[in-house]
């Protein structure tokens, strides 16, 4: 499998986790840390498929949880080339409150988008 048709794959199968998660719930910390772990559990799932088809492995950025002031200026989710993704758990519970019935498929579209940025760091280092 060349690397866009394993790409394709990863994607659509991002796709189906977006597709197949509940609607948000509620607001605990409890919970956005749970759907933050199934997505990244996810990618990491699809990344080393992917990167596997190529005959290269995968290494799962490391992820740090943290809970900032609505406010503060780190808020948010990011991506530090070094391999690591910070998660704002306050912010994917905001984002899972305001977006009800989407929040749980935009909370992950987040997390996806931070370990995607960690797979281009990836591709740049084995330079492809």
């Amino acid at each position: 499998m060349d690397q866009r048709k394993a790409l394709k794959s990863a994607g659509l199968a991002l796709l189906l986790v977006l597709v197949t998660l509940p609607p948000a719930a509620g607001t605990s910390e409890g919970e956005a840390s749970v759907l933050a772990r199934k997505v990244l559990d996810s990618t990491t799932l699809e990344w080393s498929q992917a990167f596997s088809a190529r005959g290269s492995a995968y290494r799962a950025p490391k992820v740090m949880f943290n809970r900032l002031p609505r406010l503060h200026p780190a808020r948010g989710a990011g991506y530090s080339p070094g391999e690591l993704v910070t998660l704002d758990l306050g912010e994917l519970e905001e984002t899972r409150a305001i977006f009800p019935r989407d929040g749980n498929a935009l909370a992950a579209l987040m997390i996806a988008h931070e370990v995607a940025h960690h797979v281009q760091f990836l591709e740049m280092r084995e330079g492809r």
